[in-house]
């Protein structure tokens, strides 16, 4: 089976450290980006006990690289790690209060997480493209090939009751680990190839005066083969609540 991962989203990264000698330069770089709309990102990491606020999306973005450039061009290693969860503002609200020991509604809450993660290694090359008077405009594209045997693509929908653990959960779970039940991970990990095109403007409009632009992931793509689908219908039942916990802990944490 073949699945296709694919995520984009958009980020203001710093400048990278580099250390040049005339045309010739040696760099290594680290970004990394944390977001959460329904908890601030240590309560969201932690204990989920901070105060509950609207949302419905959370990700966190890390990136190392290494690599050297000569004049225009730049080429190196990237190895980097990626989460992104999307899920109902109702689900943050049972999750929040079942973490902390809050009274239930009487009613049915609307139960749907969709997360993906993944960690990748590749190569990645760039070329400044220099306009204006005196390069004052330089525009960047940049291409990454990757690699990547770790994978996480999980969608669950249904409805859960008030605290009694009734109701019906869809599980849709493309995995390199199985995180839910421990016994279907694959003797051999699913093979991934994918790509990421960047890019970056930097404007010096004065000497006092520059404005840089980075745009992660304008287009980015990975196909697995050899993947494992697994698929759950569960109602009414003890497991019910066991498979919630799990679900929830492993898109957070793994």
């Amino acid at each position: 089976m073949k699945k296709i991962l694919t995520l984009g989203f958009s980020a203001f990264l710093i400048t990278p450290i580099s250390y040049a000698a005339e045309q010739f330069q040696v760099f290594t770089t680290f970004d990394s980006e944390v977001y959460t709309e329904a908890q601030p990102v240590t309560a969201f990491i932690d204990d989920f006990d901070a105060p509950l606020t609207s949302g419905d999306s959370a990700f966190t973005y890390n990136v190392f690289e290494f690599g050297v450039g000569y004049g225009n061009f730049k080429v190196g290693y990237q190895s980097r790690f990626d989460y992104v969860l999307s899920f109902d503002p109702d689900t943050a609200v049972y999750f929040h209060t079942e973490k902390n020991d809050l009274p239930f509604e009487d009613r049915n809450y609307v139960y749907y997480l969709d997360g993906k993660q993944s960690t990748t290694n590749g190569l990645f090359v760039s070329y400044d493209f220099k306009f204006l008077d005196s390069d004052a405009l330089t525009i960047t594209p940049k291409l990454t090939v990757f690699a990547s045997t770790h994978f996480q693509d999980i969608n669950v929908e249904g409805t859960v009751y008030s605290d009694e653990i009734q109701g019906a959960l869809t599980v849709d779970s493309y995995f390199s680990k199985d995180i839910l039940f421990k016994r279907f991970t694959p003797d051999e990990n699913p093979s991934g190839l994918g790509y990421s095109v960047d890019l970056a403007v930097n404007w010096k409009i004065n000497q006092d005066l520059t404005i840089g632009l980075l745009a992660q992931d304008l287009l980015y793509e990975t196909e697995y083969k050899k993947v494992v689908l697994q698929m759950v219908i569960q109602q009414s039942s003890r497991l019910l609540k066991t498979m919630m916990a799990i679900l929830l802990l492993s898109l957070q944490y793994a």
